[in-house]
């Protein structure tokens, strides 16, 4: 492992409020607008479509706490941390954790058996206290639980040939 000791990693705070509470707020307004509007004209229409997704945002956001304030990654454990309530994972228990990198180091991060409530988190590495750290022990870790995935065989194979092409 690249950490040693204890790492924690949070979130900007103000970055967090905008990105993450702000928007839940704002969500929840149109959410109570569409159940409004769709009790005047009971329907499937657009304002249907606006329960529902609000709906899963926040289910996202406060229950399967999908974006996390603050991530603990030690030798032993990797934790997850938002709204007073915390998700672990010990390192010798994970069977398969995955990555899907996205542009500006996001990352949709899926661990073990993921379901609705528990295991998939969107992190946006850019917005969190030593960001590049983080991203790469989130890496390092996905790379030593899944050591044949087709994504770091594929960069060995470059590595490897860039290197011999340089001797």
């Amino acid at each position: 492992m690249i950490f040693v000791g204890k790492m924690k990693y949070r979130y900007d705070s103000k970055k967090y409020f905008i990105k993450v509470i702000f928007s839940s707020v704002f969500i929840s307004f149109l959410m109570i607008y569409a159940i409004i509007k769709n009790i005047m004209n009971f329907n499937l229409n657009i304002y249907t479509f606006i329960i529902i997704a609000s709906l899963y945002e926040l289910f996202n956001v406060y229950i399967a706490m999908c974006k996390p304030v603050e991530i603990e990654m030690n030798d032993e454990s990797l934790i997850f941390r938002a709204f007073n309530k915390e998700q672990k994972y010990e390192i010798k228990d994970l069977k398969y954790m995955m990555t899907k990198e996205l542009a500006n180091r996001k990352l949709y991060l899926r661990i073990n058996n993921y379901s609705l409530c528990r295991g998939r988190y969107w992190i946006d590495t850019k917005s969190y206290e030593n960001n590049q750290e983080l991203y790469i022990n989130l890496m390092e870790l996905e790379r030593k639980i899944n050591p044949n995935q087709l994504k770091y065989n594929s960069r060995r194979r470059v590595k490897d040939v860039k290197t011999q092409a340089v001797k």
